[in-house]
């Protein structure tokens, strides 16, 4: 079951902007929300390269105020473990956080308004499914709790899909809009004929959106993501041992046998869920060549050490990367924004497919070990 890292399709408490008038230095930004009076909130502007701080209020009454004027751009407000962008501009808007959807009003808010209704009608199915799974997994995890969480994720996963197929043509009607980046960002997109044709749409728009962060960001992911679709050749990482030795990935992958690559963290409830399944994989193919590359991504050696020794990896091959979000990092060399990370990868060295359930990965195995030694095939 994965688990966003960094950013979520959704979030609880959501914001609103006023315009500030020349001569009285009105509020930029204020919105309505639910929340007890001196919650702290946060101003971060999306335009910079790490999305830094630039204003923090309090909730008074009911409402958040931004009195400081920003240029105008794209920004996002944090506040507790929630976030939301917002685009700030000398244009008054508001927008009611208290309502289902959310409401703005005011110029440049189609787009929020149009996602924020997709977005409600999503959130209404997935709150469910999602309580469901917490539940379940602060109990004992019997083979019938798992097989409900396994039928839990799936759902889940199709809702998402779903959830995706609407949003994308809703994107693509607003062009020379920077939250259509945003929004590209929070769907991770990984389809190859789907990222082709945003980055032919984008190329339509005004030169002026050429230098922008966000549009750097989005041209760099299309680029990664198009590196790494299946057929490709691997990227290459780098973990540390046990005895504290580099060890990359590239010692093992495209020497003759499958490599499976697994990216992990003790902390994550999904990745230590699926273990027993990777075990089982690995037993049952381990006689015939299958290597496992296997990269925590704990900030802590010691966490890791201590969770491989009480997980009991049958495999040597463990090693840590402990700067989680590094350019150099698993994480970010195969885009990913949550955990677990899986990627197979056969004997040419050349990727067969990412983030697979564990059903797909023994299938593609079998059908690796059933081919002739050195066979070169095209996956699908």
């Amino acid at each position: 079951m994965k688990r966003l890292v960094l950013w979520s399709l959704g979030a609880a408490v959501l914001f609103g902007m006023v315009g500030c008038q020349q001569q009285e230095k009105k509020a930029q930004l204020t919105s309505k929300v639910n929340l007890p009076d001196g919650t702290l909130a946060y101003l971060r502007d999306l335009s910079k390269e790490n999305a830094d701080y630039v204003d923090t209020t309090k909730v008074m009454g009911g409402e958040i105020v931004f009195k400081r004027q920003e240029p105008d751009g794209l920004y996002g407000i944090e506040v507790q473990m929630n976030f939301w962008p917002v685009y700030l501009s000398s244009t008054p808007v508001s927008v009611d956080a208290t309502a289902t959807p959310r409401k703005y009003e005011g110029a440049n808010t189609e787009l929020f308004n149009a996602y924020a209704a997709v977005e409600a009608d999503y959130e209404k199915e997935l709150v469910p499914l999602k309580d469901e799974q917490r539940k379940l997994e602060q109990g004992e995890i019997t083979p019938e709790v798992e097989a409900r969480l396994k039928e839990l994720d799936g759902k889940v996963g199709a809702l998402t899909d779903q959830f995706k197929e609407k949003v994308y043509p809703i994107i693509k009607q607003y062009p020379n809009n920077l939250y259509a980046l945003n929004l590209f960002q929070i769907l991770d997109i990984k389809d190859e004929k789907q990222m082709k044709d945003f980055a032919d749409w984008l190329a339509t728009w005004q030169p002026t959106y050429n230098d922008h962060i966000l549009m750097k960001q989005v041209r760099e992911y299309i680029d990664i993501e198009t590196r790494l679709q299946r057929n490709k050749p691997f990227v290459d990482i780098a973990g540390v041992s046990m005895t504290g030795d580099s060890v990359h990935l590239s010692e093992f992958a495209g020497k003759g046998k499958p490599v499976l690559v697994e990216v992990w963290a003790s902390w994550c409830k999904g990745c230590l869920q699926g273990m027993p399944a990777l075990f089982d994989i690995y037993n049952k193919y381990k006689a015939k060549g299958l290597e496992i590359f296997c990269v925590s991504v704990d900030q802590s050696a010691d966490a890791w050490k201590e969770a491989v020794t009480k997980l009991g990896m049958p495999w040597k091959t463990n090693y840590v990367y402990t700067e989680m979000m590094d350019p150099n990092s698993p994480m970010r060399r195969y885009n990913s924004l949550g955990l677990p990370i899986n990627v197979l990868i056969d004997g040419k060295g050349k990727i067969v497919g990412r983030s697979m359930p564990h059903e797909e990965i023994d299938t593609r195995l079998d059908m690796i070990f059933g081919m002739p030694a050195g066979m070169d095939v095209m996956w699908e």
